[in-house]
């Protein structure tokens, strides 16, 4: 029994701490989302096009700015409100979606459009990552720091999971718009838990440039 007890998650950080909490079920609800996001578009691009080389297009237009701005993010999370840093990434992502949604439901599906909202949530994703990252340890105690990272890779683990299989069903059964809907709103999960959440005031990293930061 001890045994198997040591092969389950650690859940004392959610017992224990309130902001971690809500930031953790907020997140698990909206990456949820952004997996049926992550789903519908391919399919919907091969379905316009037929072609697997635009299919994968699509993916270069997301790795560039994963690739590119996470850097540029972690100096924005030194010299910024993390919380705050928060919500305006979860907001752009959100609003990413809901313009994905309204082009799909009144038919300006034309390539440039979705390719460009792709970069766009990625770009937002790039900032969004080092943001929530580094709040993280602010909001738990340093001894639940290792179970507070283990259940963020839980989270990732289990949204990719049920995101894809739940966009499958929605897009058979209701259409890709459908799905970038569903996705949109699962974003007020995570912009009420940063809305919500209490993190202590952080000391602002301010050199001399952003170019310093970066270096």
């Amino acid at each position: 029994m001890p045994r198997a007890t040591a092969l389950l998650p650690d859940l004392s950080p959610l017992r224990r701490h309130r902001s971690f909490r809500l930031l953790w079920f907020g997140q698990l609800v909206s990456t949820a989302g952004t997996q049926i996001r992550l789903v519908a578009l391919p399919y919907q691009i091969y379905v316009l096009t037929g072609s697997v080389f635009h299919v994968g297009l699509l993916g270069l237009f997301q790795a560039i700015p994963l690739i590119a701005l996470p850097l540029f993010g972690g100096v924005l999370a030194d010299r910024m409100d993390r919380r705050r840093l928060l919500i305006a990434t979860q907001s752009g992502l959100a609003a990413t979606s809901l313009a994905l949604a309204i082009v799909t439901q009144v038919g300006l599906t034309e390539l440039w459009i979705l390719y460009g909202l792709t970069a766009v949530a990625a770009s937002f994703s790039a900032i969004d990552q080092p943001a929530r990252g580094s709040l993280v340890p602010t909001l738990v105690d340093r001894t639940d720091l290792p179970a507070a990272i283990a259940l963020n890779q839980m989270l990732h683990s289990t949204a990719s999971i049920i995101g894809p299989a739940v966009g499958g069903v929605v897009i058979a059964s209701y259409g890709v718009g459908t799905a970038y809907w569903l996705d949109a709103v699962s974003f007020a999960a995570a912009i009420g838990a940063a809305v919500a959440i209490t993190a202590p005031r952080q000391p602002l990293a301010m050199p001399k440039s952003i170019l310093g930061s970066l270096m």
